[in-house]
């Protein structure tokens, strides 16, 4: 599998999260629109059998990527006075609530060398909370209550991208960059019928710069990930909980609700022995009880990384 970025430039406010499961679904739906059920059934059975065409991470923005929950490691101090001591513990909390680093220091973290400073990344985008009211559609007016209510929607600036990183078998990689060209073009996430989540698919080419890590004996997820049994369980990671929702055609059923799951945050890292796999994880089957067929995507990009 070879690695490559696709560089999305969002052209209207998103409503959903770039996770990775969330892109993986949306993809899904391009195969079955634009070729048939049938063509995805068969891309659907290449990851049953384990021999998954593509995975892909969750996008994150202007080339940031998620701090690895690593033991970073930082220059050595010594003895060191109480003033300095202050300074240091409050470096400390500074650097804890860093979400993001950027592509330097991402790097160089997962190669294992010293940090003398993590800058504070600007994340693009703002999230704004956007008022709304229920319309009778009858009347064309509002209730009586007003029905007043506010979803959260988030801004990008101009010329802000959204980067995904993918590992592809070869044969793929011309029709999975159609079909991001198409999801970009009907949009991504939620309410998509009026405009949010369309984007432009800026670039797509090879990428080599996780390569370049010498001895990995550990693992950054990139995805949001549901282990498989035989993941390695040494690391440090977050948990988040999915309510997850049938999409498209299938919002429609009668229960278009998932079953709700627990999954690996990016940045988690792991400790591993031998060979790094191209992705770890697992797809959930029986996600959906209105739906047999519907699989969740829980595969992790995975980066080889150096734990000091």
């Amino acid at each position: 599998m070879r690695t490559y970025v696709a560089r999305l430039m969002p052209e209207s406010s998103v409503i959903s999260p770039w996770h990775s499961d969330t892109l993986f679904g949306q993809i899904c739906w391009m195969i079955r629109l634009c070729e048939s059920e049938a063509v995805l059934n068969d891309f659907l059975d290449e990851y049953r059998a384990g021999t998954a065409p593509f995975v892909i991470s969750s996008g994150f923005p202007n080339d940031l990527l998620p701090k690895p929950m690593l033991w970073m490691r930082q220059p050595s101090t010594g003895d060191v006075s109480k003033k300095e001591g202050i300074t240091q513990a409050r470096e400390g909390k500074r650097l804890r609530a860093i979400e993001f680093l950027n592509e330097t220091e991402f790097l160089r973290v997962i190669r294992g060398e010293a940090i003398d400073h993590l800058s504070d990344s600007k994340v693009p985008g703002k999230a704004m909370e956007v008022f709304h009211n229920q319309i009778n559609r009858l009347t064309d007016t509002t209730a009586g209550s007003g029905q007043l209510y506010s979803r959260d929607e988030t801004f990008y600036e101009k010329e802000s991208d959204i980067s995904i990183y993918l590992k592809i078998n070869e044969t793929w990689v011309a029709p999975l960059k159609r079909w991001l060209e198409l999801l970009g073009q009907t949009g991504f996430g939620k309410r998509r019928s009026v405009g949010k989540g369309f984007f432009r698919l800026k670039e797509f080419e090879p990428y080599d710069k996780f390569d370049n890590v010498p001895n990995p004996n550990a693992v950054i997820y990139l995805s949001n990930c549901v282990p498989a049994t035989d993941d390695p369980v040494d690391g440090r990671y977050r948990l988040a909980q999915k309510y997850g929702k049938l999409g498209n055609a299938y919002a429609a059923c009668d229960n278009p609700f998932k079953h709700p799951f627990i999954y690996l945050q990016p940045g988690a890292a792991f400790r591993i022995s031998g060979v790094v796999k191209p992705y770890y994880g697992r797809m959930i089957a029986n996600i959906a009880p209105a739906k047999k067929e519907v699989v969740q995507y829980g595969l992790a990009f995975a980066v080889p990384a150096v734990f000091r």
